[in-house]
């Protein structure tokens, strides 16, 4: 009987310990954004949704026409980019616009983000550059995403595969 008060207390103990334990890595603080950067939820679509072709690059033909070069190889070293298609998730949508140069991903911006929530924009600003990574490490749309950001992991990963598409870059 003695114990009881000792037991009733380290029980409660325990239990703020494990509530108060933060369990997800997106309960990191953000660094402060630059005094007049544009917020991401304002950002614009590109003015141009069509991938950029450059002179030189493979040009589609009339059916029944023999072509000399396949519209999906695209020249080694030219430098093209593409935006993504617009993707819907539950708390709002994304479109990126990815940069190639031959088959190589150089980069991935996101050109859109609309949310509904604060919660969803801090958890795309810590998902956006660690989705980009993956993207430019695997080289394709083809990545595990971000664990506790799934709908957005997902919604991107559709936005880079639709630029790729446009790009003919597999």
């Amino acid at each position: 009987m003695r114990r009881a008060p000792y037991v009733i207390a380290g029980t409660f103990a325990g239990v703020a310990g494990i509530l108060a334990y933060p369990t997800h890595p997106l309960h990191l603080k953000l660094p402060a954004q630059a005094a007049g950067s544009a917020s991401p939820a304002t950002t614009a679509p590109p003015a141009s949704t069509s991938a950029t072709t450059l002179p030189g690059s493979a040009a589609t033909t009339a059916p029944g026409s023999a072509a000399t070069t396949p519209a999906t190889a695209p020249p080694s070293s030219a430098a093209r980019q593409a935006a993504g298609a617009d993707q819907p998730y539950p708390y709002g949508d994304i479109a990126v616009q990815v940069k190639v140069a031959g088959t190589r991903i150089t980069d991935v911006v996101v050109t859109r983000q609309q949310v509904i929530d604060g919660t969803s924009s801090y958890i795309n600003q810590q998902a956006f550059p660690l989705l980009r990574q993956q993207v430019l490490a695997a080289q394709s749309a083809n990545i595990n995403g971000v664990s506790g950001a799934t709908y957005t992991a997902q919604a991107y990963v559709n936005s880079v595969q639709s630029a790729l598409d446009k790009l003919g870059v597999k």
